[in-house]
Order: structure tokens, then C-alpha cells, then sequence
């Protein structure tokens, strides 16, 4: 949303400014994200039931305190049980009733008016901040993070390949101690995992002990050559069937010519 840090980031490399194209595959058939944008595709029945609750919503005027709370009182129970929360139980591993609105705050109420015209059959987009990216013509994301190293390279030094072994504070400074010598300065930026960060510093028994008891998910990305392409003009398709192992598929061919292999088929990331 941020014009001016977009700009920043748009001059370390040439992009390509692509249009989103994502679908949700529900009951063998695509319906355009977001959900709500897109009854029309869904059973008869299925798309008055979510009309209905939306429109007529009895959650709309209690707080929510938690992620199913906010699905509800956002979106209906409509909405909210065909695809929010089987989705959401499947990629967190966790029952949004028991999560708080983090994830979710930030995810703009839908337009009565948007929902409805979907529910006709009538084209409408959520989520207009989301509806154009750019990526790398070349080299994947990786090409921001080399060149903006190279950028840096006069002001500062970046060293990889180090060891962390300990972190203490001392008389006001923090020293870093690596498998390369030690390393102090006024201040630190940690980017490591917590549970990471926790091994090299030396603290109580039961902070330790809160973080070992935090719940995390771990990610699993998988790259499948398809000799077909059955996604269409799509980047991305969300499955929140339960049945399928993975959540989401990404067509890498989408991002540009440099990214397509000879002979045709597609590269797929399975989530």
C-alpha cells in the first residue's frame, strides 16, 4: 500500500506488474478469490445460503476477540463455513476459535453491494490492494536481496556464513559471539526465529520453558514439473479440502517468460 517504499523496492530491478489471478478450488470448480467475490460460481443453494447470512448477519454487531469471531462477524456464516474457517483449520493446524484477530484485522469488510452483484453473476474484486504485484522479470525474489547487496556494499559489510555462539549485554553494549571472533555494538536487530534467538542468550529457566511451550507450524514447499497445465491463466488456487495434502499451488509460469521451461507444462509450487 506504501507508494513510496514500493518505488524503493521497484528500482533495484525490472518487474513485471502482474494482475492477480487467483482462484479457490471448492467442490471440483474454481471460484474466483476472494470467495465472496465470486458466489455465482457456487450451487444454488450454496450461494443463497451465503447471501443470506451475510446480508442478514446476526454476528455483525459483536465484538470478536478471536479469528472465527472476526469470520463471522466480517462475513456471515455462510462465508465463514464453506471456505474460512475449513481453510483456516487447514493451514494453521489449529481451531480459529482458539486464535486471536492478528492474521486478520487487517482484511477489509466486503462491500454489501460487491457481495451481492457477485452473488448475480456480476464480476466484482476484493482485496484491491492485492489485485496488482510485481516480481523479478529475472532470477525470482532473490534478485532484490543481491542487488540491494550490492547497493550497501559501500556503507556497510555484510558477512554470511557465521556461527552464532552467544549473545550477553554488558556495561551497555551487546556482544555478539561468532565461530569468527566477537562482534559488539549498541544495538541489535534480531531476525532469527525466536526459538533460535533463545539458544544463544543466556536467560531463565522459565522464559526458556515459555518459549519451548510456543506452537509453530512448519512449512513444506514442494516443486512439481506438470507435463500439462491444467490452471489456466491462474497464479495461484487455494484447496480447503481437507483431503488434499496441500493448501495452495502456485504456477510459476505466470511470473514471466524467464520462467517457463522448454516443452511446455507448467512448474507448480505445492504449499
Amino acid at each position: 500500500k506504501d507508494v513510496t517504499v514500493l518505488e524503493r523496492i521497484l528500482e533495484l530491478t525490472p518487474t513485471n506488474r502482474l494482475r492477480r489471478s487467483n482462484k479457490v478450488f471448492y467442490k471440483n470448480r474454481f471460484v474466483k478469490y476472494p470467495f465472496e467475490n465470486d458466489l455465482y460460481s457456487l450451487d444454488p443453494d450454496e450461494r443463497e445460503y451465503c447471501l443470506k447470512e451475510f446480508l442478514s448477519n446476526p454476528y455483525e454487531h459483536y465484538p470478536a476477540h478471536t479469528m472465527l469471531q472476526f469470520f463471522l462477524k466480517t462475513f456471515g456464516e455462510g462465508i465463514t463455513k464453506l471456505y474460512l474457517q475449513p481453510y483456516n483449520e487447514k493451514i494453521w493446524k489449529f481451531d480459529p476459535a482458539f486464535m486471536d484477530t492478528q492474521m486478520v484485522e487487517r482484511i477489509p469488510k466486503p462491500p454489501p453491494e460487491d457481495v451481492v452483484a457477485s452473488a448475480k453473476g456480476v464480476p466484482t474484486e476484493g482485496y484491491l490492494h492485492q489485485l496488482y504485484f510485481h516480481y523479478p522479470v529475472h532470477g525470482g525474489i532473490q534478485q532484490l536481496i543481491t542487488n540491494l547487496l550490492t547497493r550497501t556494499q559501500q556503507k556497510t559489510e555484510v558477512m554470511t556464513g557465521l556461527v552464532i555462539e552467544n549473545i550477553f549485554h554488558e556495561h551497555g553494549i551487546w556482544h555478539v559471539v561468532t565461530n569468527r571472533g566477537t562482534f559488539s555494538a549498541s544495538e541489535l536487530i534480531n531476525c532469527m526465529p525466536l526459538h533460535e534467538l533463545l539458544h544463544c542468550l543466556d536467560v531463565p529457566p522459565h522464559v526458556r520453558c515459555a518459549c519451548d511451550s510456543l506452537k509453530y507450524n512448519s512449512l513444506h514447499i514442494v516443486v512439481l514439473q506438470c507435463s500439462q497445465d491444467n490452471l489456466g491463466d491462474n497464479f495461484a488456487v487455494y484447496i480447503p479440502d481437507k483431503s488434499a495434502l496441500f493448501h495452495r499451488v502456485s504456477k510459476i509460469n505466470f511470473l514471466g517468460s524467464n520462467y517457463c521451461r522448454p516443452g511446455g507444462g507448467s512448474t507448480v509450487l505445492a504449499e
